[in-house]
């Protein structure tokens, strides 16, 4: 019983992982690096990164982890919590990741990304604010596509039992 416990909560715990932020930044990642990169690639990934950087792992970083995510997506079907945990999950990872942005500026003078260095304090905001109401977007095609892949017990919520 208490293994059957242990197992039930895993399950849970890695639910709540994919759904909140496994699947919605690896798809925000791909989506916004390679649309970048084809606009104008020294916005995200300066030229002088090819000499230092191998191809295979630039596709690593922003290809591949997409397509391992849409192999888990159609192998494995989730279980997605309620939204709004999972959207304040998200959500404050989105928050900790601008800081550390804006602490390693802070600490170096230089930007993570250099599409920051064009933009003004507002575009910043505007910027942040898009990404952030992107990612939730993602969230949302994620649960969108398990329930279409697995079916409405697939987006069955996990819930206490109540007596």
């Amino acid at each position: 019983m208490k293994k059957r416990r242990i197992a039930t909560t895993m399950t849970s715990i890695k639910d709540l992982i994919f759904s909140s932020l496994v699947f919605p930044v690896a798809t925000f990642v791909f989506a916004t690096f390679w649309s970048i990169y084809l606009y104008d690639r020294n916005l995200v990934y300066p030229k002088y990164l090819d000499s230092i950087v191998p191809e295979w792992i630039n596709h690593g970083m922003h290809t591949l982890v997409f397509l391992l995510v849409l192999v888990e997506m159609f192998v494995i079907p989730h279980k997605y919590p309620a939204v709004g945990k999972s959207l304040t999950i998200l959500g404050m990872a989105a928050l900790a990741y601008l800081l550390w942005i804006f602490y390693f500026f802070a600490k170096t003078g230089k930007w993570l990304y250099p599409i920051f260095k064009f933009l003004s304090p507002v575009g910043m905001i505007a910027f942040a604010g898009i990404a952030v109401v992107t990612l939730f977007f993602y969230y949302m095609l994620g649960r969108f596509l398990n329930r279409m892949i697995w079916g409405d017990a697939a987006l069955g919520v996990h819930k206490k039992k109540c007596k």
